[in-house]
């Protein structure tokens, strides 16, 4: 079961995962009692976190989940400063400076890697270009693109450690997968990679 969960205050898309009794969630922001009750109502255990990129609209919950969970949290090793460093994970936009308490539950993750997380099972693809350590994450038929490649649009490129030469070097992998994969964005609809080759003007 892949839930997708949207985040009022930042729009940002999060994703609960379930198999068995077991879950993974994807970028998830907003408020921890949800995410708590999804668990309980699930019977499920959470397993671990993964962040498709560090931006403060994807992490700004981390250090309630990590108190309240304390499961590993994985992010690509390019981004795990931005756990750290309010500059770079720009939470000074959103009138905060986000600093990660965790840091022993932190794992940093490569491309290529094949991570299990419990029973589930994760490919990950590093596709930079958004932030330096951006990454996709493929779970069985589906792959979440994070801020990386949106329905019609790809991931702003202006902001430090951005690329957009770099971004579309990233989309050239995600042009080679499989065209039925379901991607899951970190904002907006989701939709088919196939869809999205045929049609998104940034993969011309």
């Amino acid at each position: 079961m892949i839930k997708k969960i949207m985040s009022n205050n930042y729009t940002t898309n999060s994703y609960f995962i379930l198999k068995g009794q077991e879950s993974v969630l994807v970028d998830p922001v907003g408020d921890i009692a949800y995410f708590r009750d999804l668990l309980q109502e699930n019977h499920a255990e959470l397993k671990g976190i993964i962040y498709t990129h560090g931006h403060y609209d994807h992490i700004a919950s981390a250090n309630e989940l990590y108190k309240e969970f304390g499961c590993n949290i994985y992010i690509h090793e390019d981004d795990m400063q931005m756990l750290l460093k309010p500059k770079l994970n720009l939470s000074g936009f959103f009138g905060s400076s986000f600093v990660f308490e965790g840091t022993e539950k932190l794992v940093g993750i490569k491309d290529g890697e094949s991570l299990t997380v419990g029973q589930l099972s994760f490919k990950i693809i590093h596709t930079p270009g958004h932030t330096p350590g951006c990454i996709c994450i493929i779970y069985d038929k589906a792959i979440f693109t994070g801020d990386t490649l949106f329905k019609g649009s790809i991931g702003r490129t202006d902001f430090p450690g951005g690329s957009f030469d770099v971004i579309k070097k990233s989309l050239g992998k995600l042009k080679t997968m499989n065209p039925d994969f379901i991607f899951h964005p970190g904002h907006g609809e989701s939709g088919t990679i196939g869809d999205e080759v045929a049609t998104n003007p940034y993969f011309e």
